[in-house]
């Protein structure tokens, strides 16, 4: 993947690595903090980092038959990260992680400075720099939001999929 060379903005904006689950969920609820997230990326509010394996888990991901993403809102979100983005190849931790597939999100996070988003902070070490998006927007962006003044825990989409704590579902009928 060829990318063109980039000025880092000042040190003061707000660099991200984003979990897969993410960009799922900011595809799910368009005006969930997921989106929001995103929003402040397109508005280099906040710079993203990535590289391959994450964009390559970010394209088969968004394309799970169970979510149902059309093409086009896929192919939106996968070039805002390639416009928007700085690519940058982690250095591999030591650390003991639950699952070694998000090894790369962490030591990206860790090799570029910036904070891990996630829906799913229980497969990560207990780092500060490690947060879910209600608590990034609203400690590292002054941002609040909830629903109904509470924190909102899942998010759904038009065809009924949730995504819990990461995790894609289908909720339960009554």
């Amino acid at each position: 993947m060829s990318e063109s060379p980039r000025k880092l903005k000042p040190k003061s904006v707000t660099k991200v690595v984003l979990d897969t689950n993410i960009l799922v969920s900011s595809l799910l609820a368009e005006d969930g903090n997921c989106a929001t997230i995103l929003k402040l990326v397109m508005k280099r509010k906040i710079l993203i980092f990535y590289n391959a394996e994450i964009l390559e888990e970010y394209r088969r991901v968004l394309n799970y038959p169970i979510l149902s993403f059309e093409p086009h809102r896929i192919g939106t979100h996968l070039n805002l990260i390639l416009r928007k983005g700085f690519v940058m190849n982690p250095k591999k931790s030591t650390i003991k992680m639950t699952d070694e597939s998000d090894r790369v999100f962490y030591d990206l996070h860790k090799t570029a400075g910036a904070i891990l988003i996630t829906g799913n902070a229980k497969h990560y070490p207990n780092e500060k720099s490690i947060m879910n998006p209600a608590d990034f927007l609203a400690k590292q962006m002054g941002l609040k939001f909830s629903v109904k003044g509470k924190k909102q825990s899942h998010e759904t989409s038009r065809t009924g999929t949730v995504v819990r704590n990461g995790k894609i579902s289908k909720p339960l009928t009554p």
